[in-house]
């Protein structure tokens, strides 16, 4: 099974709301990205669980600083587009294509800078916190 069945057979199944879009890296710089497709809603409120839906799209730019959940692998990415949460794949420029098994690696090197959330508690916790006292 190559790389690109195993990505979208771990997508098959439905996904909590939850894990849909935790980000886990932040754009370097401008570059250009495929659309693969989108998670759909399987029901009416935002914490209900999603389901992933293939749909070859357009090619659009992606903006510096804008938060993603890299995949892992192939150069993939969730990003929040239009209102929803879509999975794209790095599309390097053709002179910068680099060989398929240093494709994540590159893509990371040139698109990503990493970033991590700060510990304790998050704002709304704090805050019912000192509303119990």
């Amino acid at each position: 099974m190559d790389a690109r069945t195993k990505l979208l057979h771990a997508l098959s199944g439905p996904i909590e709301a939850a894990a849909l879009m935790v980000p886990n890296a932040q754009t370097a710089h401008a570059f250009s990205a495929r659309e693969i497709g989108h998670f759909h809603r399987l029901g009416a409120n935002s914490w209900d669980p999603s389901e992933f839906i293939l749909e070859e799209g357009k090619v659009i730019r992606i903006f510096p600083a804008v938060k993603i959940h890299a995949e892992g692998d192939l150069g993939w990415f969730r990003m929040r587009y239009k209102g929803g949460v879509h999975l794209f794949e790095w599309q390097p420029e053709p002179e910068d294509t680099p060989p398929p098994d240093q494709l994540q690696t590159r893509f990371e090197q040139r698109c990503l800078t990493g970033f991590h959330t700060a510990g304790g508690v998050g704002a709304t916790a704090f805050i019912a916190r000192k509303l119990d006292r």
